[in-house]
């Protein structure tokens, strides 16, 4: 039968008793039960005292804790209910660090999910609109030409007056005249589309005509 030496001062090993134990099967509360019938005073009970495994003094063993051979010398201490109070406050403070822990990496991990999730919605709504963009540019406008790139990106009112569709597409039928001063300009996007008669329009940078989208300007 296995034996578990029972430590009452560290520093003198001759001060100990010896317990057998029932195998696999014990654990400290059959230690400190059997400790309190070996004792012949009588006033040793299971809960006035706790024990430690003599390699950590500093953790008090539970009393469903199965004895292995990592501890068959443990160390008896008087119950120290300050003491128990600190190593409560201890655990206490180690539990909510590890939550926290895990709390942080869980909001971490949201975090960068959704990142992810925001610039591949940002990327697919550029790459919509580049190939409305590209859809654009190669359309062919009934009894008009394609949308071409490269035009000028400035223009001089030849007259007091421009046309515009405002409009992103230069399909729409519908045209506005603006006054402007003669001689000052206009900034465009550099693409031009010639319409079904002939005429030239030039497609006009949002702030180059109050408005929160392209125009055209004829």
């Amino acid at each position: 039968m296995p034996t578990v030496t029972v430590q009452f001062d560290p520093d003198n090993p001759e001060m100990a008793m010896t317990v057998d134990v029932p195998g696999e099967s014990a654990t400290i509360q059959y230690v400190k039960e059997e400790l309190c019938r070996q004792d012949f005073t009588g006033n040793l009970t299971p809960e006035s005292f706790c024990l430690y495994a003599v390699k950590d003094q500093t953790a008090k063993l539970d009393d469903g804790t199965s004895i292995t051979p990592d501890l068959e010398v443990l160390v008896l201490q008087p119950r120290d209910p300050e003491r128990e109070a600190q190593e409560e406050a201890a655990r206490k403070q180690r539990e909510d660090f590890e939550r926290e822990e895990r709390e942080m990496a869980l909001f971490i991990l949201r975090e960068e999910e959704e990142r992810k999730a925001r610039d591949e919605r940002i990327s697919a709504e550029r790459k919509a609109k580049k190939e409305e963009a590209d859809k654009v540019n190669k359309m062919v406008v009934e009894g008009g030409g394609p949308i071409n790139t490269g035009g000028p990106n400035i223009y001089v009112c030849g007259t007091n007056a421009i046309f515009l569709k405002k409009s992103s597409n230069p399909r729409a039928g519908k045209i506005l005249k603006q006054k402007r001063e003669m001689g000052s300009q206009v900034r465009a996007t550099g693409r031009t589309w010639t319409g079904p008669s002939g005429g030239k329009w030039a497609e006009l940078l949002p702030s180059s005509e109050g408005s929160k989208e392209e125009s055209w300007d004829k």
